[in-house]
């Protein structure tokens, strides 16, 4: 991961392109990054966080596993001039740097609704959906054959790739949300 210094380096590299930003056009999830690039330049972590969390039901993990070579670093401006900005390692930076502040996504303006929804799959596309249902006030259980949160996040990604830790702390996360 990088360090503040290393951070706030990339984050002033961006050179903000335009409104239709070509790295927010090739993320899949169409992350706002060069608005959360910015909020790092600045110094605004928490705000930054919370930028990520609204498009993103994992950007801790997306920093660490996602293809950005392929997808938004592809897709920078700067690529073919002094190398694209790194973008996953400051999503990674961003959401490491919040979580150890203290921070977790705001949940205290959703209202509670009486649907209850059964999850059936505890991998990304479960998880992704029951924090978008829960977001949503939704009730959420997810159920899945193994003990553990991931599916392929856990048991397809070597540790080196992916600390088992983070989704851990992702398990809390979503239980604390309900």
């Amino acid at each position: 991961g990088l360090d503040p210094q290393q951070a706030t380096y990339e984050s002033d590299r961006c050179v903000y392109c335009a409104e239709k930003a070509n790295c927010n056009w090739h993320c899949p999830l169409h992350n706002a990054i060069p608005d959360y690039i910015r909020l790092v330049q600045e110094g605004k972590i928490i705000e930054a966080a919370e930028l990520c969390h609204q498009t993103s039901s994992l950007p801790e993990i997306c920093g660490r596993v996602c293809p950005q070579d392929r997808l938004c670093e592809g897709a920078c401006t700067l690529k073919d001039h002094s190398g694209a900005v790194t973008i996953g390692n400051l999503e990674r930076y961003i959401t490491d740097t919040a979580l150890a502040m203290g921070w977790r996504p705001d949940v205290s303006k959703v209202v509670p609704r009486s649907e209850k929804v059964a999850v059936i799959g505890a991998g990304p596309a479960g998880l992704g959906c029951a924090d978008i249902l829960a977001r949503a006030g939704v009730q959420v259980d997810v159920f899945d054959r193994h003990p553990e949160i991931g599916g392929m996040l856990t048991f397809g990604i070597p540790p080196f790739k992916l600390d088992k830790t983070v989704l851990s702390q992702r398990r809390e996360i979503f239980t604390a949300m309900g």
